[in-house]
C-alpha cells in the first residue's frame, strides 16, 4: 500500500511540475524586401527578402492592414517590384501570413531626389 501511495504522489508531482515552454513572439517578425509577384484572388505575395534570401510565399490575411507612408491604403495598391516591410507570422499549421504591409520608397526614388 505504501508503494502505491508513493507512486501516486510521484506521478502527481511529475504532472504538476512547472515546465519551461519556448516563447513565440506574438507580434510577428518584421521583414523588408521586394514584391516579386502578387495574386489578389488567392492573396499570395511572393517576397524577395533583403540580404539575398530565397523568395517566400506569404498570404495576406483578411485583417491585414496596408500602409503607404502615414496613410492607410488597400491591397490593390501593391504591385510587383515594390519595396515593402511586412509583419510575418509563422503558425504551427498553415502557411506563413502577414498582418501588416508598409510600402517603402524605393532606393531609386531616393537617389533621383537626393539634394545635391
Amino acid at each position: 500500500m505504501k508503494t502505491l501511495h508513493l507512486l501516486v504522489t510521484a506521478l502527481l508531482f511529475i504532472l504538476f511540475m512547472p515546465v519551461a515552454a519556448p516563447a513565440r513572439q506574438p507580434g510577428g517578425l518584421q521583414v523588408t524586401g521586394r514584391i516579386l509577384s502578387i495574386d489578389h484572388t488567392s492573396r499570395v505575395i511572393t517576397l524577395e527578402e533583403d540580404g539575398g534570401k530565397e523568395p517566400r510565399k506569404l498570404v495576406y490575411a483578411t485583417r491585414t492592414t496596408f500602409w503607404s507612408g502615414a496613410s492607410a491604403t488597400s491591397a490593390e495598391t501593391l504591385k510587383p517590384g515594390m519595396r515593402v516591410q511586412v509583419t510575418v507570422h509563422n503558425p504551427v499549421f498553415g502557411p506563413d501570413f502577414v498582418t501588416r504591409i508598409i510600402q517603402l520608397q524605393s532606393s531609386r526614388y531616393h537617389d533621383q531626389h537626393r539634394p545635391s
